[in-house]
């Protein structure tokens, strides 16, 4: 149910080939470091020596602490086309091959208390934040089975929102609403508890509630001061035909300052303000057909920023993303249809703005080996009705691909 599971500068002279080549070389190691150094970790955990693997066989309390290693790849191949004028294309069609999922995972423990997990996104950056971390380092953390049905995580891992959309692995979800795609991006850095309230009553069995206290998003800040809170409820009923989920965060995010160039004084380049995310899902299980509902509210306070010569005002904005979706469970085809409402609410000096989306997706997963759904062909339709406070348009796209879990 907790599924959620990146020239030399040379004197001119004479100067021999054999040490232009140990200068290119050692330029060469050292502007590529990074790139040799994560490739390495991936071969060095991909390569495990055989007879490591043949000791494990043959000892089974040490295959058992051996990690579980695996791969996600996804290639999607997009067209698009819209008649809004004033777009940066020009109402022009585009076409393109987008590498959506590029992932590595680990996930193994130490005993029967203590496990952990790692996963990297190699098509994002690692360039560290201030946190340490990059955004293409998804998960890291360890977790600590402190009773029967409590879990502590220590480390980077998964906001807990978006509803029954953030509950499915990212390589299953065909479009995601606008709240949806923002938050799928939502790791960072802190501690979560899980508690599996069945513990109380068989009556709850299948439902666990989690408590959240994490750095603010995009990788903290060196003088951050407030935390993000987040709680989330799984609920499960009638043998688990009927799941639904709450989640509620409380996200802040710190006043940031920098020193004026010309007059040296301190200058507040961003005040301080918060944002909160609510999200009400709900999973209907009937056999080999699911429908999936969700309610995602955004609030984000009025805040200013300021740069020497100008200060800029962002406004109060609410947004809010309805989605609603149904799937067939096929063995060699998985059709399906998804609605997708999202209203943009945010002041202005002229009043309020609102703008409106509509789409409609309609496709299908196929499996070319039906007893094999860890290789899959998806095709999908969409068509989206946008009304902004200055005009509206319509946009078409086309969207095929493969995906692959090994």
């Amino acid at each position: 149910m907790l599924s959620q599971d990146y020239g030399i500068n040379i004197k001119r002279g004479v100067m021999s080939s054999s040490l232009k080549k140990k200068i290119f070389s050692k330029h060469l190691i050292s502007m590529h470091f990074p790139l040799f150094f994560q490739l390495g970790i991936l071969l060095g955990i991909l390569c495990i020596p055989a007879n490591l693997k043949a000791q494990a066989a043959s000892m089974p309390e040490m295959d058992s602490v051996l990690p579980e290693i695996g791969a996600e790849f996804r290639t999607d191949f997009e067209w698009k086309d819209n008649d809004k004028q004033d777009g940066t294309n020009r109402s022009r069609p585009t076409l393109r091959f987008v590498v959506k999922r590029a992932h590595l995972n680990l996930e193994g423990k130490m005993d029967e208390q203590v496990g952990y997990r790692l996963r990297v996104r190699w098509n994002q950056t690692f360039e560290p934040q201030d946190d340490n971390t990059g955004a293409g380092l998804e998960y890291w953390f360890v977790k600590y089975q402190w009773t029967r049905a409590m879990q502590i995580r220590v480390g980077k891992q998964k906001i807990l929102q978006g509803g029954r959309e953030g509950v499915h692995n990212p390589i299953d979800e065909f479009e995601y609403s606008r709240l949806g795609k923002k938050i799928q991006h939502f790791y960072e850095v802190g501690v979560s508890a899980f508690y599996d309230l069945g513990a109380f009553s068989q009556m709850l069995e299948g439902q666990s509630i989690a408590g959240q206290v994490l750095n603010q998003t995009t990788g903290s800040s060196e003088n951050q001061f407030g935390l993000i809170y987040n709680f989330a409820w799984y609920g499960s009923y009638a043998g688990g035909i009927i799941e639904p989920v709450i989640q509620y965060g409380f996200f802040p995010h710190v006043q940031e300052n920098e020193n004026d160039s010309t007059t040296g004084k301190r200058l507040v380049t961003q005040e301080s303000y918060s944002e909160t995310f609510l999200s009400l899902g709900v999973l209907i299980n009937m056999e080999s057909f699911r429908v999936e509902m969700d309610l995602i509210d955004h609030y984000q306070e009025s805040y200013k920023e300021r740069t020497a010569a100008s200060t800029r005002k962002n406004f109060t904005e609410k947004n809010t993303s309805l989605v609603i979706s149904g799937q067939i469970e096929g063995d060699s085809f998985a059709p399906l249809a998804k609605w997708i409402y999202d209203v943009e609410k945010r002041n202005a000096a002229s009043g309020t703005i609102e703008n409106d989306r509509n789409e409609y997706i309609f496709g299908t997963a196929y499996f070319p080996n039906r007893m094999n759904h860890d290789f899959r062909l998806h095709a999908m339709f969409a068509y989206k009705s946008v009304s902004e406070d200055t005009h509206d348009y319509a946009e078409y796209r086309l969207n095929g691909g493969m995906s692959a879990r090994f």
